[in-house]
């Protein structure tokens, strides 16, 4: 700046960090003003889902997967997180319902998700519940028991590219996937009553 000779108030700031304030007095010469600015820490911002069945009902105890965080929905149907800016994938799902996946962008605001899920026909549901995958999300081991006999188990990743194959012949098996970099995966279980697919999350 140029200016005559007087004291002056001033402020610097900038998005993202703390402002500094003072006076500086200019007295026939040149003044130079060293400002430090500290950063502030990351700020959190509210991300909400609503989740409700095809008829537009809240949908309680649905799991919510943001991220490496999850949570059930409540009473309500809805479930909240609290992060920074930054672009999450997240999946939800209920049994007995089709899942929802997609990515929601945090910038510099609240965020609201509604989530719908579609039941899944009486058959298929019937066939899914005849198979226990636990638990799910998983960093480490998966459990997995059928009522009849489970004769392979095949995964695959988000691309449809198999990452792995397991010859089981036994009702109830138990698989380690921590070798698996965190993402959603897709399971297919062949059993004695047919072939089961769904998906599962490693954190």
């Amino acid at each position: 700046f140029s200016v005559p000779n007087g004291s002056y108030n001033y402020r610097v700031y900038k998005n993202g960090y703390n402002q500094a304030t003072g006076t500086v007095t200019v007295n026939n010469a040149n003044v130079d003003v060293a400002i430090h600015l500290t950063q502030l820490p990351p700020q959190n911002y509210t991300v909400t889902f609503t989740v409700t069945d095809q008829n537009s009902n809240p949908l309680p105890g649905a799991w919510v997967v943001l991220g490496q965080d999850s949570t059930q929905t409540g009473t309500d149907g809805k479930a909240q997180f609290s992060v920074p800016n930054g672009s999450y994938n997240y999946r939800v799902y209920k049994n007995g319902y089709n899942q929802a996946t997609g990515t929601v962008t945090v910038n510099n605001a609240n965020v609201d998700v509604p989530i719908s899920l579609t039941q899944l026909s009486t058959s298929l549901y019937n066939i899914n519940k005849s198979v226990q995958i636990y638990p799910n999300p998983t960093s480490q081991k998966l459990t997995i028991k059928s009522n009849s006999t489970i004769k392979q188990i095949i995964i695959y990743d988000i691309t449809g590219k198999k990452i792995k194959s397991l010859k089981i012949n036994k009702t109830k098996t138990i698989i380690d996937i921590s070798e698996l970099k965190p993402d959603i995966y897709l399971l297919r279980i062949f059993t004695q009553n047919g072939l089961i697919t769904t998906k599962i999350t490693k954190f």
